[in-house]
């Protein structure tokens, strides 16, 4: 039996907002339920975290090298969802220390990713920065 695991985690707050604004008496306050934020629209994987899951789960490999040196940790993976839903600009943000093959293995697990849906500003498809934390564990 692999003991061997890969978990990840999605930051749903990797895109959190918090709109200034300045009241009559020069106080700045922070608000949430800005018009702005409900028109914006973060890029999802295609069925939701679900179904990224599901992908990370089936996709990526823990390398091998990594299990025996006993690498654990979170590679930070960087990419842009175009308007169009492909990624781009796909890169380690932060790497796991010690472990480029860990930082390799999950760029490569995000370039099979197939199209996300956009992100929207105002009903209009933008491009996204996304940061993808996946964490490596024996277990």
């Amino acid at each position: 039996m692999n003991h061997s695991k890969i978990i990840y985690f999605i930051c749903c707050f990797f895109f959190s907002q918090v709109v200034l604004a300045q009241s009559s008496d020069g106080n700045v306050q922070a608000t949430a339920n800005s018009s702005a934020i409900k028109q914006e629209e973060l890029p999802q994987f295609p069925g939701g975290e679900v179904k990224l899951t599901e992908f990370v789960d089936h996709t990526i490999v823990y390398p091998a090298k990594a299990k025996r040196k006993g690498n654990v940790g979170t590679s930070f993976i960087s990419f842009i969802v175009k308007e169009t839903g492909e990624l781009a600009e796909i890169q380690t943000k932060k790497g796991l220390p010690g472990c480029s093959e860990c930082d390799e293995e999950a760029k490569r697990m995000v370039k099979a990713m197939p199209l996300w849906i956009p992100g929207r500003k105002d009903g209009k498809a933008i491009p996204v920065q996304v940061v993808l934390p996946v964490r490596f564990s024996l277990k």
